[in-house]
């Protein structure tokens, strides 16, 4: 990066903010997709019904230590969602963070959420599967996933299984969900939003 230029974390929080400072008074509650790259990749603008507010930022990290996520919550109260869906961890991952870690660092940013805006309903959804050059990581993905799934059962919070979504008859990837092995394409990105108007239509939760 040049000296004297904003970071992409940066920039994203600017563009963010400018976005919930300009939604109507009259606006419905939104969903907001809050994580890294797999959320910021998100098209949707809207989900369920719901306006969608991408709070995603590709570099973020839980381990940061837990800063990357929690100095963007302070936006939650301006946009009054009625549903947060956190999906994050994969960044922490590919740098070799403990996964035990990632739940320490979700445990504060589930509770500020409920602090800042307990209307919400919070939906904490598992890490895709991944192939070919990133199967290297799957590993940690299976881990962190069983994390987040006993994380959202004893805080009764909705888990989106993802990973089950768009895994193949080998445990990886779906071939057409994905066109480098690590990221989503379109064909993914319709299969999760029609996963998440599910559960924020069903309410599914522990």
């Amino acid at each position: 990066m040049s000296a004297g230029l904003p970071s992409h974390y940066q920039l994203r929080l600017d563009h963010i903010g400018h976005e919930v400072s300009r939604m109507p008074r009259n606006a419905p509650p939104p969903v907001v997709l809050l994580g890294d790259f797999h959320v910021e990749g998100n098209p949707a603008r809207e989900i369920g019904g719901f306006p969608v507010i991408n709070m995603g930022i590709e570099e973020d990290r839980l381990d940061d230590p837990c800063g990357g996520m929690l100095k963007r919550l302070h936006l939650l109260p301006m946009a009054h969602p009625a549903h947060v869906v956190i999906q994050t961890g994969l960044n922490d991952i590919c740098e070799n963070k403990d996964p035990v870690s990632i739940e320490s660092c979700l445990r504060q940013v589930v509770a500020e959420i409920r602090k800042l805006v307990p209307q919400s309903t919070i939906h904490i959804a598992s890490l895709p599967p991944t192939r070919d050059k990133y199967s290297r990581y799957m590993r940690n993905i299976a881990i962190t996933n069983a994390i987040l799934e006993e994380f959202a059962e004893s805080h009764h919070l909705s888990f989106v299984d993802l990973f089950s979504l768009l895994e193949d008859d080998d445990g990886n990837l779906a071939q057409n969900y994905t066109s480098d092995g690590g990221h989503l394409n379109e064909t993914g990105y319709e299969a999760v939003n029609e996963m998440l108007e599910k559960h924020l239509k069903e309410g599914v939760a522990y």
